[in-house]
């Protein structure tokens, strides 16, 4: 099993416990969300998940549907809005962090701690690696 595969495990594990659904309410766009507390952009959001204004367009609209966000008037540029998480959305993303505490957990359990805090380290090695590949990627693609 990959990285990618253990990746969308783990979601598909908590998107199930969270909405006892097949779909995908894009947590990590509510965490990001969450901690940008209404002052982040829909080109901020954009550029933080490496994804198209188009693909945040779109799932901006579906988490508004569901009324998990709403969108504030942003003074200094018309044409931008705020993104801003609604009661409902906060409380979904303290539903969500307690799911991914329990998952936590249980996909740990017998783990000796050396060798979780040795797996933390390679995973931020990787996260650190792939920041620098994908900035050098989007710099060629500029050039």
């Amino acid at each position: 099993m990959d990285l990618q595969q253990i990746y969308s495990l783990y979601t598909k594990i908590i998107e199930r416990k969270v909405y006892h659904a097949e779909a995908d309410y894009h947590f990590d766009v509510l965490f990001i969300l969450s901690k940008n507390r209404g002052m982040i952009t829909r080109r901020k959001l954009a550029k933080q998940l490496r994804i198209s204004q188009a693909q945040v367009n779109a799932i901006i609209y579906a988490l508004h549907a569901e009324n998990f966000i709403y969108l504030l008037p942003n003074n200094t540029r018309v044409t931008e809005s705020y993104i801003a998480l609604t009661p409902k959305g906060d409380e979904n993303v303290v539903q969500i962090q307690h799911e991914v505490a329990l998952l936590n957990a249980k996909i740990t359990t017998g783990i000796a701690d050396d060798k979780l805090e040795n797996f933390i380290e390679i995973v931020e090695t990787l996260k650190t690696n792939l920041k620098r590949e994908s900035a050098l990627v989007l710099s060629l693609r500029s050039s």
